[in-house]
């Protein structure tokens, strides 16, 4: 069975963050696939919480800067208290990625 393959959203929740704690390595481009297209929070922190735990923070930061527009507010605002991103880095980070959203046009 091919767990990192499922399309089950409820197991990845669970196996893509133990993966990610236990350094298996091929779940990472499926949890990145994940969170960009998932908002729910359920989803999201125990994947970002995983990177964490994993000493993966920079991980962490890169792919919430590349989500931070597609992410709810309430999201957005959770995650970055989890990464320890202050409100001014992430108004930043939401500038700079709708200025190149702009500039791609």
């Amino acid at each position: 069975m091919n767990v990192t393959g499922t399309v089950d959203p409820e197991c990845k929740r669970v196996w893509f963050p133990l993966g990610i704690l236990k350094g298996y390595t091929p779940v990472l481009e499926a949890a990145h696939t994940f969170i960009s297209t998932q908002g729910r929070m359920k989803y999201l922190m125990p994947i970002y919480q995983a990177l964490l735990d994993s000493n993966q923070k920079d991980l962490a930061v890169k792919w919430y800067q590349e989500n931070v527009n597609f992410y709810h507010p309430y999201s957005v605002a959770k995650l970055a208290k989890m990464i320890g991103i202050t409100t001014a880095e992430v108004q930043q980070m939401q500038a700079a990625k709708n200025k190149a959203n702009l500039f791609m046009q």
